[in-house]
């Protein structure tokens, strides 16, 4: 199913079932993650911190 589907599925739902299938994703990628955790394999995302953030949403940036 292409991206624009999914994105038509999802608004064609009511608003609890949205909600319901968000929590849904939510737990099943809190079970993934541990999953990988567990098997080593998990990835270390680094944190950016705000004034990183303020930069490139800023015209300074570019200067």
């Amino acid at each position: 199913m292409s991206i624009a589907e999914d994105v038509a599925t999802v608004l064609s739902q009511e608003e609890r079932s949205r909600g319901e299938n968000f929590k849904d994703q939510l737990e099943a990628y809190e079970k993934f993650r541990k999953r990988m955790e567990e098997a080593g394999v998990a990835p270390k995302k680094q944190d950016f911190s705000i004034p990183l953030i303020e930069r490139i949403g800023t015209f300074s940036f570019s200067n």
